[in-house]
């Protein structure tokens, strides 16, 4: 018993464990719907988005039915939750669109026995938001009592910021003109007029090469994506460089032999890349001119970046799987470590609130999970700091075989869970004692079971504060096993 108190509190002091996580907004509530049929006018799509758990959508009783959902702007998406009736879908699509006309698939989701999905489509930006019901969970159609569609709205951040070049061509075109908001409709013949046919302001430069023209958003963001609207005077060759100080550059993309009549340039910038000024560096022009740029756009989430994600790596150590990454905060931050058995379902099984921020210097945190699933195991942290955007790192695998380690689910716990089942490796005999103990070391609840049983079935858990607990597995004739368990 020394030695579980000891483990436990090594755990208290070694997580620094909270549970006062900041909420994702759901960016579907009451936003517009369609959706391919109706069981009938009382099952509308609006009610998907109403933000109700009485209300609901339902298709006609056949497969291949869809909801979709306008976010009514562009969206950096993180999530999408389905809570489904009992009418769930077995085999479905979540698929995205800017057009609502041209999908993508983004996740798919396959034998499907859960009432409430929460699926991962970080990385991903869109305005249309449908999910793709493929084959029934039931004789019914497909029912959802809530769509729900997390993300940051995605909107062009060097809209009147500060910038500056490397020349201009004259006082006529300076290079806050790229940065006004006009110019966009940029014709067939290179030039952009406004309803009374004079040209919009534009940046020029020199009539020579290299030249460049960059940005200041004002602090660190997200870039997701840039859009250039060029004049006749494009470039063939050119950089987007991105800098956090505005001194050290970074390559985010290359353009080579950019067409001569190609006066429209958009360029997404993989997972997004975190800067504070972005510059286009041209390095060959398509003309005798300069380089010359009627807008210059740069996208992102309108969330300043709180965090600085440094390292993270979750590694098998024995039974368990070590988690361990490092961050740079400004501020109160806050961690949640979650866990997947597929990928794309992932539940939060621990989290770091974090009060204080550490001034740019790199703090090590670490998270132990004691009870990985067998096989494989698919983790990630998600991340936000107070006024921040909820932010994902990668995922990363750790398998498991079919081992000698207790098996015990659900877990995490719900509320309404009656029973933690709790199975026994091979070899255990005699009688077993059951202990639930706090992070504090306090028995909150203990259950004894005959002789030789493989299966045991420890009820009290709806009873049980939401937290963290040990299941200490006490056999008469083995050494005693444990397992970390969150009840929500």
């Amino acid at each position: 018993m020394k030695k579980v108190l000891q483990f436990l509190l090594c755990i208290i002091a070694t997580l620094r464990i909270g549970s006062d996580l900041k909420a994702q907004t759901n960016v579907a509530l009451n936003k517009t719907t369609l959706a391919s049929s109706l069981e009938n006018p009382s099952y509308p799509a609006s009610n998907a988005v109403d933000g109700s758990n009485t209300t609901r959508w339902s298709s006609s009783f056949s497969n291949n039915q869809w909801i979709y959902i306008d976010l009514g702007g562009q969206y950096d998406l993180t999530e999408v939750q389905l809570h489904w009736e009992t009418a769930l879908g077995k085999d479905f699509n979540i698929d995205i669109s800017d057009d609502a006309s041209t999908w993508v698939t983004i996740q798919s989701i396959t034998n499907n026995t859960n009432f409430n999905n929460t699926i991962d489509v970080s990385g991903h930006i869109a305005r249309y938001v449908r999910m793709y019901g493929l084959t029934r969970g039931t004789a019914w159609g497909f029912s959802l009592w809530e769509f729900g569609v997390y993300g940051t709205l995605v909107e062009n951040l060097a809209l009147n910021k500060s910038s500056n070049a490397s020349s201009i061509e004259s006082a006529t075109y300076p290079s806050n003109y790229a940065f006004d908001g006009l110019g966009t409709n940029v014709g067939a013949n290179g030039k952009a007029r406004d309803g009374n046919n004079v040209e919009y302001g534009r940046w020029s430069s020199l009539f020579s090469e290299p030249q460049w023209i960059s940005v200041d958003l004002g602090a660190v963001y997200s870039i997701r994506d840039v859009k250039i609207f060029w004049e006749v005077a494009n470039a063939k060759d050119y950089l987007i460089q991105v800098s956090t100080d505005g001194n050290s550059w970074t390559d985010v993309a290359t353009i080579t032999n950019n067409p001569t009549n190609s006066y429209i340039n958009d360029i997404p910038i993989t997972g997004g890349v975190p800067g504070r000024y972005v510059r286009l560096y041209g390095q060959t022009r398509n003309t005798v001119y300069g380089f010359s740029i009627y807008e210059f756009q740069v996208f992102g989430p309108n969330s300043i970046l709180p965090i600085h994600m440094n390292s993270f790596t979750a590694i098998k150590k024995a039974n368990n799987t070590e988690i361990n990454w490092e961050a740079s905060l400004d501020r109160e931050s806050y961690f949640e470590i979650q866990r997947s058995g597929d990928g794309a379902n992932f539940a939060t099984i621990g989290s770091i609130h974090e009060s204080t921020g550490s001034n740019g210097i790199s703090n090590h945190y670490t998270f132990t999970d004691e009870s990985p699933l067998d096989g494989v195991n698919y983790y990630r942290i998600a991340y936000t700091e107070t006024g921040g955007a909820r932010l994902f790192t990668k995922i990363v695998a750790v398998s498991f075989a079919q081992s000698s380690r207790i098996k015990i689910y659900p877990n995490p716990v719900t509320r309404n869970t009656q029973f933690l089942r709790i199975e026994l490796p091979s070899g255990i005999t005699g009688k077993t004692e059951i202990r639930i103990l706090s992070t504090t070391g306090q028995v909150v609840s203990q259950q004894r079971f005959g002789s030789n049983n493989t299966v045991l079935l420890a009820d009290g858990i709806s009873q049980l504060p939401a937290g963290q607990y040990i299941i200490q597995v006490l056999p008469e004739k083995s050494a005693p096993l444990s397992r970390l368990i969150i009840v929500k």
